[in-house]
């Protein structure tokens, strides 16, 4: 297969981050499983992350030498799903297993490689919000100032949209209503303030999305974190003072 960049090769032009996605079935390994399994899965797994990385090395090498520049590499995909993914510029193998090849909900990096287990939270943000999406929920909040400017803080308004992927079901605010308020010590001075909010990682393939909230109320001074994790059809809030 020939690949490229900067319109080398229309197929995976401006792909620049390989993704390997493994998806396990069964989240621990039960007893009556066949080693046989096991020893066939994790097989498949060592060549398929090999072929990743080669990969992943001629992309470089092809977008080092500039346009005309070709390479070809071989991939053996024998199980699993290969797909190019343009928008997010990820190569992705993705396949479901029975045994415990790694563990359930992380995700690990190794230069543009990312080896993951039901990794499936996307984090982003522009320049008025984050989003943080896996595949139950998509959460949109508020971006708020910045460590080197901090401004005005309203908890109330830091979720701004819950949507529930399943069904397509929305929690929007209105003006009689928010989405989620937020009480430190059930003291109503505690929901505002100054402070800024930041995003701990943006990217896909993620283990969990963290906006964290830093707020000095007059009550004193707390950091929130809303954390998405994998596969969760909930948010976790943790609070530090």
């Amino acid at each position: 297969m020939a690949t490229g960049r900067k319109g080398i090769s229309p197929l995976i032009a401006g792909v620049i981050y390989t993704g390997l996605v493994v998806t396990t079935v069964t989240l621990v390994i039960t007893l009556g499983l066949p080693q046989l399994d096991r020893i066939t899965e994790s097989t498949l797994y060592l060549n398929v992350r090999e072929g990743m990385n080669n990969l992943d090395k001629a992309i470089e090498k092809v977008a080092s030498e500039g346009r005309g520049s070709v390479r070809i590499v071989p991939l053996e995909i024998r199980n699993g799903d290969f797909t190019i993914d343009d928008v997010n510029d990820l190569v992705k193998y993705e396949i479901e297993t029975v045994s415990e090849i790694v563990s359930p909900r992380t995700a690990v990096q190794f230069g543009n490689l990312v080896i993951g287990s039901n990794a499936d939270v996307n984090a982003s943000e522009n320049a008025t919000h984050y989003t943080l999406k896996n595949s139950r929920l998509q959460v949109t909040l508020r971006k708020f100032g910045s460590p080197s400017s901090q401004t005005s803080v309203n908890t109330t308004e830091l979720v701004q949209e819950i949507k529930v992927l399943s069904t397509n079901k929305t929690l929007p605010i209105t003006p009689n209503r928010t989405v989620m308020q937020f009480l430190v010590n059930n003291d109503a001075s505690s929901s505002s303030g100054t402070g800024f909010t930041t995003l701990h990682e943006a990217g896909t393939v993620l283990s969990q999305g963290n906006v964290s909230v830093y707020v000095n109320a007059a009550s004193g001074p707390y950091t929130m974190d809303m954390i998405l994790e994998a596969e969760a059809d909930y948010i976790t809030v943790l609070v530090k003072s």
